[in-house]
């Protein structure tokens, strides 16, 4: 018999290797989760309820805390906004404060970039759009709101060093934004545009390694944006596509379509064969790239296709991804497709997390229905 009344606590994410979910909860959005799992044992740890239209946990790497954008209303979902910082013990998921910014924050369904953490931790910016676009800053050792910085035509924002942010712009520009030591604005400047949105749009999923921020474009090319210590930004930008793959009509698929392995140096993106529309399509295929020769090494097909990935930083990484699961015979799938169209195949869709070896593509584990629509995948490491 099942026990009743115990008390269970979160394990050291210093002893175990946890990977958070965080799921909007679609169509009842207004209690988002973030979901804990340890990816050592294929076990589900717990979760938070994060409020209305969630984006995603703030991850320390140094503070002993978590860290939450949210948005309440007072009753339930209508009545008087309120949008907050919260704070929460990493072992017992107990809320231990909140800072209350400005009614305005981004809720967007593609989170990546709403929100960034200042190299050495002390700082938060929030994206807000109203639609005018600005930020707001967060001193987490004081628990305090210090400012509201205007970033006009500027919304995901990306951070780039202790006191600096990098937002892109809607001309395919960065504005660089400096904080003084007391979370106010120092300096504001915008640089030349380093893309051009109208012909070749950057997603929002960018992965860092050091002061260089990787994209994966709508047209299937890399580019790499570089920060020197000026603030000025070079731009680098190669093909993940030979010419007989774009005539077979590959491309970048998925929403949470990049991860990498800082120390390979390895770059992992779902792509997907199909038109122009399927682009933010789920995929089974996660092409692997070496940053040094910008080179393909390596596919990996997925048991199951996904719509986000990530990837471990351990010395034998781990592919994390959000798969469909459809729980009934491959045969009966099929049918379904080609009877009823795509369209009615995935409304049968559950979630699940599944689990890879990222150098073989080995399906290790799948946590089954893990929320209703997951958006984001993070390793808290």
């Amino acid at each position: 018999m099942e026990e009743v009344g115990q008390h269970e606590v979160m394990p050291s994410r210093f002893e175990t290797n946890i990977v958070t979910v965080s799921d909007m909860q679609i169509p009842y959005a207004a209690e988002g989760r973030a979901y804990f799992i340890d990816v050592d044992k294929g076990k589900y740890l717990g979760a938070l309820n994060t409020g209305y239209w969630y984006g995603g946990v703030i991850l320390p790497k140094k503070r002993n805390e978590i860290i939450s954008a949210e948005t309440y209303f007072e009753r339930g979902t209508r009545g008087k906004r309120t949008d907050v910082v919260a704070f929460y013990d990493p072992i017992t998921l107990e809320n231990t404060g909140e800072v209350i910014i400005p009614s305005k924050r981004m809720t967007p369904v593609k989170p990546q970039g709403t929100s960034a953490l200042t190299d050495d931790e002390k700082f938060l910016a929030v994206v807000n759009v109203t639609p005018a676009t600005s930020l707001s800053i967060v001193d987490l050792d004081k628990r305090e709101f210090t400012a509201e910085i205007e970033v006009p035509g500027c919304t995901n924002v990306y951070a780039i060093g202790d006191r600096r942010f990098n937002v892109i712009c809607a001309d395919g520009s960065f504005m660089n934004i400096e904080l003084d030591d007391q979370g106010q604005l120092a300096k504001r400047s915008r640089r030349a545009p380093s893309f051009n949105p109208q012909i070749d749009p950057v997603t929002n999923s960018g992965v860092r390694v050091d002061n260089s921020w990787y994209h994966v474009s709508q047209q299937s090319h890399v580019y790499q944006f570089t920060t020197a210590a000026d603030g000025n930004i070079t731009t680098d930008k190669w093909d993940l596509l030979t010419k007989e793959e774009r005539e077979d009509n590959w491309r970048i698929g998925g929403m949470q379509n990049l991860a990498i392995h800082k120390a390979s140096q390895h770059l992992y993106v779902l792509m997907i064969q199909g038109g122009p529309e399927e682009f933010e399509d789920a995929t089974d295929q996660v092409w692997v790239y070496d940053l040094k020769t910008k080179k393909r090494i390596n596919m990996l097909e997925l048991e199951n296709p996904a719509w986000h990935i990530s990837v471990s930083q351990s010395a034998a990484p781990r592919l994390y991804s959000i798969g469909v699961n459809f729980h009934m015979p491959h045969l009966f799938v099929m049918w379904i497709y080609f009877t009823q169209g795509k369209e009615e195949l995935l409304k049968m869709a559950k979630w699940g997390f599944d689990t890879y070896d990222a150098s073989t593509g080995e399906h290790i584990f799948t946590i089954p229905r893990i929320g209703t629509l997951p958006n984001l995948i993070q390793p808290w490491k």
